[in-house]
């Protein structure tokens, strides 16, 4: 069922597709362009898994949403720095990194974030929660 929000999850990953491409095709060489381009396509991404998990609510799909969502803010940051110098410093560039490949694989690590997904009705779920998800919330 296609509903008002389904609705506007598909247009934002439709328009981030578009702003990426636009961006990158604009400049390709320029690690501004770039790091923005990745940071759309990234959100468009994330904005389809919201849409799928609407289609195909499974616990896969939600652990996706988490670790996709967790590559937001880093790439955005990235994309931020490249905005205010022409260069990024190596050890920060390190630590995002780093930090953002175990957020990106937590949620999928068997009940660390995530335990389970149970249906109540008409769309509406309660997320049975991992003993580690209020610290990846923080984290993120």
């Amino acid at each position: 069922m296609i509903d008002l929000t389904t609705s506007v999850t598909l247009v934002t990953f439709a328009l981030n597709i578009i702003l990426g491409v636009f961006v990158l095709f604009n400049n390709f060489k320029k690690p501004l362009n770039l790091t923005f381009s990745l940071f759309a396509f990234v959100t468009a991404i994330w904005a389809f898994s919201n849409f799928l998990f609407k289609i195909i609510p499974i616990v896969f799909i939600i652990k996706t949403q988490y670790a996709i969502g967790s590559l937001v803010a880093p790439l955005a940051l990235i994309w931020v720095n490249f905005l205010k110098d022409s260069k990024i410093n190596i050890y920060k560039f390190i630590i995002i990194i780093l930090i953002t490949i175990f957020l990106f694989l937590a949620p999928f690590i068997n009940n660390l974030i995530v335990k389970d997904l149970k249906f109540i009705s008409d769309g509406n779920y309660i997320l049975d929660i991992g003993l580690f998800f209020n610290y990846y919330g923080a984290l993120i």
